[in-house]
């Protein structure tokens, strides 16, 4: 369905520029050194000649043939007409980097809307506006403002923040994290997460989805849409806005409703969403999705040549609510073979600090070969004797031969830089402390638990849907953000959902006559559209 901006046979750069300094020119440049294998269109009224070795045109009208992409870098009072150019021109999608829409105030939200029905008349698909664009490493296309193009690799990132976004991609160049795929949707006016969650799900070149959300735009369709992609592979997200000063923050970024993190949480939950509190667990889980197996439990070892992380591994284990594996008599007496007497040889398995890398490959491989062992942290801290790179060579090696998850945590700065290449290079993560390697098993292990989970299905019912929306539309005309006790009941009891007998009474008259009629003991409350939490108002009598 989205075909047309991962795989287009040609691109429009709409605002192309011959100045180094404009957005237009670098955007155009990046879809030329991304190494895109289609034809190239640059587009400006003003240009005269060649942009970048390439013809340029005045309009995409002039275009001998209809563009599969056009990528609009134009002011924003400008953008709405151009859109409508490229729909009579038979665009199939546009990407509009521009912002100055919703985000931007009342005229901004007009011309939005304006946009999205250009879009919808001509049947285009649209990513942003107000976004950093798009980028396929697998099909060469960097649609973006992007600095680079990053590593090619399984894990694929949708964001809601083009700057956030250009500071993950620099961090992935930096770290070697392939990625497969890259978007920024800024307002998501017409391609929502949703869709772009639907899409990945059927990509085979996507492993790990990622998300970072400011705000979902059909909470609805998201739950059931990520169900469905999540039981064929993980999608990780950040939601931003949990406090009240962020949720303020988001609607000023990009004109989200950032709603209620409870609400959030339980949808996450029920749809298969692992929820990362920060960037870096939402690398430090892909990392782990996308280069090693799922556990198939929850019985964690250590191999380590330093006692004190093992401790801080074993405490970790625990903490996130994973089992110490239990090493059996029989690996123990292996391990005894060839480790010196002073080793300990149980979990966590310190094999001491001048152990060499033949060392650390023996050791893994009995640890891996347990029946009891579901995943392994493999700790490396760098002393006089240690083989950095050759012993993370022993623990990749060993790592392919069993079908465990292995992950490592070699801990330093300058002397374990190559052996995390290595590691690396051979998919196998590394983090910079215990903690956060086993945080990563802990994400792999939910996962797993909840694909196994017996799903429940969801039950449809007869509803009063007009009485719903007559009652909400009372309240908005009040100015009112929240609905009354009695409003409240009145809804549950339109989903048929049934509440406890009450009555409002206006006055004690009523209240003797109503109190009379139950003839039991009751609960007065009281009534008040401008007192929310009645019980500290003293607005609550039992009995």
């Amino acid at each position: 369905m989205l075909r047309r901006f991962f795989i287009p046979e040609s691109v429009a750069v709409i605002g192309a520029s011959k100045h180094p300094d404009k957005l237009g020119f670098k955007i155009l440049k990046n879809v030329v050194d991304g190494g895109y294998k289609g034809k190239v269109y640059p587009v400006n009224p003003s240009a005269e000649g060649d942009i970048l070795n390439l013809k340029s045109y005045k309009s995409i009208s002039e275009i001998p043939t209809p563009p599969d992409l056009a990528i609009i870098v134009i002011p924003a009072r400008f953008v709405p007409d151009v859109a409508e150019e490229c729909g009579k021109k038979g665009v199939k999608g546009l990407i509009v980097i521009s912002a100055g829409f919703k985000e931007a105030g009342e005229e901004g939200k007009k011309r939005e809307e304006a946009l999205k029905e250009i879009v919808k008349k001509y049947g285009m698909r649209m990513i942003g506006p107000n976004c950093l664009g798009v980028i396929d490493v697998v099909n060469s296309l960097n649609a973006s403002f992007a600095f680079d193009m990053p590593p090619k690799g399984k894990i694929s990132f949708i964001t809601q923040s083009g700057a956030l976004g250009t500071a993950v991609l620099d961090w992935a160049a930096k770290e070697d994290i392939g990625l497969s795929k890259f978007v920024s949707f800024g307002n998501m006016a017409d391609v929502s997460e949703t869709d772009l969650i639907a899409d990945f799900g059927e990509d085979p070149e996507t492993s790990v989805i990622l998300l970072y959300m400011e705000g979902v735009k059909d909470g609805k369709k998201f739950i059931e849409t990520a169900r469905k992609v999540a039981l064929k592979k993980p999608i990780i997200m950040v939601k931003s806005g949990k406090s009240t000063a962020g949720s303020k923050a988001v609607s000023s970024h990009t004109g989200s409703l950032a709603g209620s993190d409870n609400a959030y949480n339980a949808a996450l939950k029920q749809s298969g969403v692992i929820r990362a509190n920060s960037v870096q667990e939402l690398f430090d889980y892909a990392m782990a999705f996308s280069c090693q197996p799922v556990p198939q439990g929850k019985r964690v070892a250590v191999v380590t040549n330093a006692g004190g992380p093992a401790v801080m591994a074993t405490d970790a284990i625990e903490a996130e609510g994973l089992t110490p594996a239990i090493i059996s008599e029989k690996t123990k007496t292996s391990l005894r073979e060839f480790l010196s007497p002073a080793a300990n040889v149980h979990n966590p398995v310190d094999i001491l600090g001048d152990a060499l890398a033949d060392t650390y490959g023996k050791a893994m491989d009995l640890v891996l070969s347990e029946d009891g062992v579901d995943a392994v942290v493999a700790i490396l801290t760098p002393q006089v004797v240690t083989q950095i790179p050759e012993s993370a060579e022993k623990i990749a090696d060993v790592a392919h031969r069993h079908k465990k998850p292995v992950v490592a945590s070699f801990m330093g700065g300058k002397r374990i830089e190559d052996g995390v290449k290595v590691l690396m290079k051979k998919g196998i993560p590394n983090y910079p402390f215990p903690e956060r390697a086993v945080s990563s098993i802990k994400a792999m292990v939910n996962y797993k638990e909840w694909k196994e989970k017996k799903k429940g299905e969801i039950q449809r019912f007869d509803t009063d849907r007009a009485s719903v929306e007559k009652i909400i539309e009372k309240i908005k005309k009040s100015g009112r953000k929240t609905a009354g006790d009695i409003e409240g009941r009145e809804i549950l009891a339109s989903y048929g959902i049934k509440t406890v007998e009450s009555f409002l009474a206006k006055n004690i008259s009523e209240c003797k006559k109503y109190f009379q009629k139950l003839n039991c003991p009751v609960v007065m409350k009281l009534v008040s559209p401008d007192i929310l939490h009645k019980t500290e108002a003293g607005g609550v009598k039992v009995g």
